[in-house]
């Protein structure tokens, strides 16, 4: 019924982990996640009035320009009074560049929509200054902050792997590492 079931009972749980866990939660389950927890960051920061303008709606944005032979997809889309903020949500090893954000912009624009506020949340930062006034970044540090993130909003794997990028990783065990028995150090 699981995968694995049969080395997890016969396995130390530290060599198991990294065979078997910690590539996949990262790459594929957290990875995938990523753009639920940037979303969710939103909603929460929209319901304590910590948004600069509230928005009125949140979701993903599909596009189709049939014509130029292109489509895709922005991970999360809000709208207010003024118009639209495009997020992107970046689970990657590398840092966000401005090329990439200039990329991600000129998308945006192609499909027409009225855009006043382009946001990025990125796993590894950012590499170069992005100083433009219509751009906001978030990383890791942003998405967790101990006043605002509950289980009841993130799951607890989730929480437990943000936490984990940002504490001492040699000091976690397997266990605490896969979610069960976690807990914030004193």
């Amino acid at each position: 019924m699981f995968r694995y079931a049969s080395q997890r009972r016969i396995m130390n749980p530290e060599i198991f982990y990294q065979r078997y866990i910690e590539n996949d939660f990262e790459q594929f389950y957290v990875q995938k996640r990523f753009e639920d927890i940037c979303k969710q960051f939103l909603i929460m920061k929209n319901q304590q009035g910590e948004m600069e303008e509230p928005f009125e709606a949140i979701g993903k944005y599909y596009y189709d320009l049939p014509k130029e032979h292109k489509n895709g997809e922005f991970d999360v889309v809000t709208k207010d009074d003024r118009g639209y903020a495009f997020y992107e949500a970046k689970f990657r090893e590398a840092p966000v560049s401005n090329a990439m954000v200039e990329k991600e912009i000129q998308q945006v624009n192609m499909t027409g929509l009225y855009c006043y506020r382009y946001g990025f949340f990125s796993k590894s930062g950012y590499d170069e200054d992005i100083s433009r006034s219509d751009v906001v970044k978030y990383t890791l540090d942003d998405l967790y902050n101990e006043k605002k993130l509950t289980l009841k909003i993130i799951d607890r794997a989730i929480l437990a792997f943000v936490w984990f990028r940002l504490a001492n990783q040699t000091s976690l065990t397997a266990t605490q590492k896969m979610g069960r028995g976690w807990s914030r150090p004193s």
